[in-house]
């Protein structure tokens, strides 16, 4: 009879074997997490601010432009704000701003005070969908 070593040689495959099917799955797993993450990420994203550039076009009249008030209104979510523009002379014919809000649907007030009469404003609406490309508003109305 043999000296037992204590080890058994049935238990040693099993184990061996145990440990390889582990070592295969292991790669499978983080494939799997990664892919959950992945989805996580592409779900949240839309719903974190990002920068959102609006141009303002004032046109050729924009001379006669002092300050624009712009106000803003989520039509999706609770996001507004306020924004007051105060120009030297000359006022550019087109304002860019960069706003840091979610992607959606918004409505836009914009106000403009003349520089000829301080008491004279016109003002429009304007409802629009950002999407983290530049949007152009044309309001050259506010100048007439």
């Amino acid at each position: 009879m043999s000296p037992s070593t204590g080890a058994d040689p049935a238990g040693e495959s099993t184990n061996l074997a145990e440990s390889q099917g582990a070592g295969r799955r292991s790669p499978y797993i983080r494939l799997l997490l990664a892919a959950a993450l992945a989805l996580a990420f592409w779900l949240l994203l839309p719903q974190l601010p990002q920068d959102q550039t609006v141009i303002f076009s004032l046109g050729p009249e924009a001379r006669r432009v002092a300050q624009l008030e712009v106000q803003w209104e989520g039509l999706d979510s609770d996001h507004e704000g306020h924004l007051t523009l105060n120009f030297p002379v000359p006022t550019p014919e087109r304002v860019v701003r960069q706003f840091r809000l979610t992607d959606g649907r918004y409505s836009f007030r914009i106000t403009a005070l003349a520089r000829d009469a301080a008491s004279r404003r016109t003002e429009l609406m304007r409802q629009v969908t950002l999407d983290g490309s530049t949007l152009l508003l044309h309001v050259e109305d506010l100048t007439h």
